[in-house]
């Protein structure tokens, strides 16, 4: 049996929360520790006196991202979440209790989001068992040299077109530039 099949009384799926709670909180350090060890990167996540913060666009408004939104804001990071369901959003603003912005996916304001960001992090849960590719080549072609990709959904086939799946004995690939992580149940 698959444990992320199991439903409770309610109809929700406790382990699949249970893991997305562990997911959540394992991107941020994750990130850091592969932007900095890449020869190519000056990104440092977090709020530092007289430096920039870092951007950071998420993919997806479930539970992965309550858990990441709450360690990026006490992080300093500036994070933008986009979903498909308008009730999601407003339920993960509701939850979180702080500022955090959010936007309904759309072919114009994605496209901007994801250039400005230094980390994207697509965390979408699928219903039907596969994760629609919201993120095309091309738009992952124009982004910023040593942005890096986190695939969270690659086991139900990730919302990046060029993500491709990876191990934890060899965790990243580049394309276009682009670091991309897409290991499976992190």
């Amino acid at each position: 049996i698959g444990m992320e099949y199991v439903k409770d009384n309610g109809g929700g799926f406790p382990f699949v929360r249970m893991m997305a709670e562990i997911a959540g909180q394992m991107i941020l350090p994750i990130a850091s520790q592969l932007l900095s060890s890449q020869e190519d990167s000056n990104i440092l996540l977090g709020n530092v006196t007289g430096v920039e913060p870092s951007q950071m666009v998420v993919l997806g408004a479930g539970h992965v991202v309550e858990h990441l939104a709450k360690a990026a804001y006490h992080s300093g990071i500036q994070v933008q979440v986009f979903d498909k369901d308008i009730y999601k959003l407003q339920r993960l603003k509701q939850s979180l209790g702080f500022p955090l912005t959010t936007q309904v996916i759309d072919s114009e304001n994605l496209p901007k989001a994801l250039q400005s960001a230094q980390v994207i992090v697509g965390a979408l849960r699928s219903d039907t068992g596969i994760t629609p590719c919201l993120v095309t080549e091309e738009m992952v072609s124009k982004l910023k040299p040593g942005t890096l990709i986190m695939d969270v959904c690659i086991d139900q086939g990730g919302c990046f077109e060029t993500s491709e799946l990876t191990t934890l004995s060899h965790p990243i690939f580049r394309k276009y530039g682009i670091i991309h992580y897409c290991v499976p149940n992190i």
